[in-house]
């Protein structure tokens, strides 16, 4: 993606936008861990190269009609990942959109004690993804399978996640996404456009 900025004595000239090509936890990932302590409230984001970004170019939407905002964004060193940090933890059975707005790339989140497997719903599935994972018949990761936030799998994650799904107050689906924004076009790309325009007539 690239925007246009005007050099003097010249035309327009492209200047490439970074975009977020990975993140921590990764888009799409479910945070099936139980406790008071919420879901997360911290992404580190890679983007495809280093840039000056600040916390006002990104934006989050969410799910939930409770308010969250990106309160900051710091990266320690150019080859680090981004960190961006959230106004709160992700509430159970939310998912938020975290959007790098001029390259309108973005990640999405979920929060939902119990999903395992991370489908979006915590049911029978889960029960058995659990029993592959304490057998070694599968791995995933820690935020999916250590429910009790021990540090460790093993039984008695398995026993939280039977409490989770006997607890008839919890909830147990996730929504979809929220749709990704569409990007407004910056300035200088209606300049361009604007100047392109007038060669045509």
């Amino acid at each position: 993606m690239t925007d246009w900025v005007t050099v003097r004595g010249g035309g327009p000239q492209p200047v490439p936008i970074p975009t977020i090509i990975s993140s921590n936890p990764p888009s799409g990932a479910v945070d099936a861990r139980a406790g008071s302590v919420g879901g997360w409230k911290i992404v580190d984001l890679s983007m495809s190269f280093y840039s000056d970004i600040n916390s006002s170019d990104f934006s989050v939407q969410s799910t939930n009609s409770s308010p969250v905002s990106i309160t900051g964004s710091t990266v320690y060193n150019i080859n680090d990942p981004r960190t961006v940090a959230l106004s709160r933890s992700l509430i159970p059975g939310e998912r938020i959109r975290l959007t790098h707005r001029p390259s309108n790339s973005s990640v999405c989140l979920g929060f939902l004690p119990g999903d395992v497997n991370g489908d979006g719903t915590t049911n029978g599935p889960d029960l058995l993804e659990m029993i592959d994972v304490l057998n070694g018949v599968k791995t995933r990761p820690i935020y999916a399978t250590d429910l009790d936030r021990s540090g460790v799998v093993n039984p008695a994650d398995h026993l939280k996640l039977i409490d989770i799904m006997n607890n008839t107050t919890v909830v147990k689906s996730l929504p979809a996404c929220p749709t990704p924004l569409t990007a407004a076009p910056s300035g200088s790309q209606i300049q361009m456009a604007n100047t392109l325009s007038s060669l045509t007539t």
